[in-house]
């Protein structure tokens, strides 16, 4: 009875945010509404007519299948790095200081001028701590972390990143879709998405933790589908680290684990627990063991901790008013108070009254302001970070604010989001015709979480990118199940033959 209540409340909730947001994102996005609607109908029209005609085929044997996957992610790689290469910029914003840190630590073996930024964003140091051991042996070899042959380096491991984040995503998809076909149409889909070679050129914790999201979750299926208790612990534990390790680069990849955990208890196969507490510990243990060596190094000064850290609820003053960005009046008010404890308390007072302000109408109106923001964007943000470029080019007329061809590149990237974002949403109503607890929802899970944690959080349009490989994954399985009914119905409805598939549910 349990499960049934947990189903229906989970996926009532999950289409309505879906819907929303989507909404949000489309009516925010520019080019006015017969124009988007030209967008978003053509593409999705395009996915369907692609998804009919690779279901039509015959499916490949298993050899060739491998050699076109395994020339596909050759190339995805091979494009994200030129065109990384092409859009190379100087560092900026976080990632200035963060290089700027890599580098004092290579050279002195300490980053204590930098630990008054790392005593206020603690959750930045993985990503520092990521790119000095990226450039060590640059630097081992003589090579200048500024130089243009360390920047295609950092470039390249970036690039790697999200291949590996579409490897997973790839792997979590062919466990819901066996049609070898549709899976090809699957990489095809991600190796075209333009906002993966937006930011192929920025080695932050946006995309550098895009691995170990997807990576869990599949760890966490595979576990699922173990059959002995021993293998179901040991990839519990594996999920448990790779979960901590996106942690470790981006804070808010720990709801991957909530996803996980109330995915795997929830759908109480047999030996869930085992793995689920296998992954929890893990977690538990790297992230206590690495507190415990970054409170206790000697390359970071925390003798000032007391006077300059701040308490996360900031962040959340941020997200609480206005456009729920970065605001110059809570950080003074902050700044003014004499220690951490009076801040704590001080942010905690502010927030509620930040919140108190609302009535439910101005609330929503406030969500739909954020929403907008996050969702509205189809390049997330990455023409802020793609204007100090090393060298012009070409990219430079698509790319740049204000140059010619800007705005249709703008208009096509947020077009192609919105369709994906609505297939997301058609999705979780399909689900409710299943009323299976499968490898969908602990995707859908995932997206949820985001969502509400967005909803409370600092809002940046580029927070949002950490969801595109599950998005991918969830409409592209949403987008089988509309493409195997329109093949049922306008093409197959009059021949019978043994090897028909049945129109599917989402599962």
């Amino acid at each position: 009875m349990y499960k049934k209540i947990c189903f229906t409340g989970f996926y009532t909730i999950f289409t309505i945010m879906s819907l929303w947001t989507f909404a949000a994102g489309y009516l925010a996005a520019g080019l006015g509404l017969a124009g988007k609607s030209v967008i978003f109908g053509r593409y999705l029209i395009f996915l369907t007519a692609a998804g009919v005609a690779r279901l039509r085929l015959k499916q490949p044997d298993e050899k060739t299948f491998n050699t076109v996957v395994t020339v596909l992610f050759v190339c995805f790689a091979a494009a994200l790095w030129v065109f990384g290469l092409l859009t190379m910029c100087y560092p900026v914003s976080d990632l200035e200081v963060l290089v700027e840190a890599a580098d004092y630590f290579l050279e002195h073996g300490d980053i204590l001028p930098y630990s008054y930024y790392f005593t206020i964003c603690k959750n930045t140091l993985g990503n520092a701590l990521f790119i000095y051991l990226m450039f060590f042996p640059l630097h081992a070899a003589g090579i200048n972390i500024y130089s243009d042959i360390a920047e295609a380096w950092g470039i390249l491991v970036n690039c790697l990143m999200i291949v590996a984040a579409v490897y997973f995503a790839y792997r979590i998809f062919a466990r819901i879709v066996k049609n070898k076909n549709f899976q090809i149409l699957f990489l095809l889909i991600c190796f075209s998405y333009i906002p993966f070679y937006l930011w192929a050129h920025r080695y932050y914790s946006d995309t550098l933790c895009l691995p170990f999201v997807t990576g869990g979750m599949l760890l966490c299926a595979k576990a699922d589908e173990a059959e002995s208790a021993k293998g179901k612990i040991l990839l519990g534990r594996r999920c448990g680290a790779c979960l901590w390790l996106g942690y470790f680069l981006k804070g808010n990849a720990a709801i991957t684990l909530a996803a996980v955990v109330i995915w795997a208890l929830v759908k109480g196969a047999k030996g869930a627990l085992k793995h689920t507490a296998a992954c929890l510990v893990t977690f538990a243990v790297c992230l206590g063991a690495f507190s415990r060596f970054i409170n206790n190094c000697r390359f970071i000064d925390y003798s000032n901790i007391a006077r300059d850290d701040y308490p996360f609820t900031m962040w959340l003053m941020y997200g609480a008013h206005d456009d729920g960005n970065y605001s110059d009046e809570d950080v003074n008010l902050l700044a003014s108070l004499p220690d951490y404890r009076t801040r704590k308390e001080v942010a905690a007072q502010k927030l509620k009254e930040y919140y108190s302000a609302y009535d439910i109408k101005s609330f929503i109106g406030f969500l739909n302001h954020k929403y907008r923001l996050t969702y509205g964007n189809g390049m997330f943000d990455a023409e802020n970070y793609l204007n100090n470029r090393r060298r012009g080019n070409f990219t430079h007329y698509f790319l740049i604010p204000g140059m010619p061809f800007f705005a249709p590149m703008k208009y096509l990237t947020t077009g192609i989001h919105l369709v994906y974002m609505f297939l997301t949403f058609v999705g979780g109503l399909l689900c409710f015709k299943n009323k299976k607890w499968e490898i969908p929802a602990m995707v859908q899970l995932y997206v949820l979480g985001n969502i509400i944690f967005f909803s409370f959080w600092e809002t940046k349009a580029r927070y949002a990118f950490a969801i595109t490989p599950a998005l991918l994954i969830l409409a592209a399985a949403a987008l089988y199940s509309i493409c195997c009914f329109v093949r049922d119905k306008l093409f197959d409805k009059n021949k019978t033959r043994p090897d028909k598939e049945k129109t599917p549910v989402l599962q």
